[in-house]
């Protein structure tokens, strides 16, 4: 974890001075536009700006990959918070209706600190395969990405009306 924040610091700073051709769009279309699984939609911004001459060296891959975590993460944020306000007023409807409430708010929050450490672990384990190599921080930041999406589409599907 230390490695990828490290990373992440020196291409955030690097990118700040930068342009990154980096944009949301392909994969924000992609949420819009499908039906059921938005799976698929995972890193489709990012394969955009890895196909430029910019996303070819180590670090370009990290700038590119990294933009897109960042927008899933803001996803993350979005949809757990919106998971808390939901669960929070679950949790009040089951406890006016004299039924034993079932802390949906505190399981929601259990479950994003389970995941965080799961992150952190999964993906420790996946780049520390490549120790020592250029491809470990790619490796590190596209495994944060896909992690991150993924839980992130799972609680965006769990209060869908």
């Amino acid at each position: 974890m230390k490695y990828l924040v490290a990373a992440l610091m020196v291409c955030g700073a690097s990118a700040a001075a930068q342009d990154i051709p980096f944009s949301t769009d392909a994969t924000q279309s992609c949420i819009n536009q499908t039906q059921g699984d938005k799976r698929d939609c995972i890193g489709l911004s990012a394969d955009v700006c890895l196909g430029t001459d910019f996303g070819m060296s180590t670090y370009g891959m990290m700038a590119c990959v990294g933009q897109e975590l960042e927008f899933w993460e803001q996803k993350l944020s979005e949809y757990y918070l919106s998971g808390l306000m939901r669960s929070a007023e679950w949790d009040a409807e089951l406890a006016q209706m004299e039924m034993t409430p079932v802390q949906q708010a505190q399981t929601l929050t259990n479950a994003m600190d389970h995941f965080i450490q799961f992150r952190e672990n999964t993906c420790a384990y996946q780049a520390n395969v490549y120790a020592g190599g250029t491809i470990m921080g790619p490796i590190t930041v596209n495994c944060y990405l896909n992690m991150t999406a993924d839980f992130a589409l799972t609680l965006a599907g769990t209060w869908s009306d």
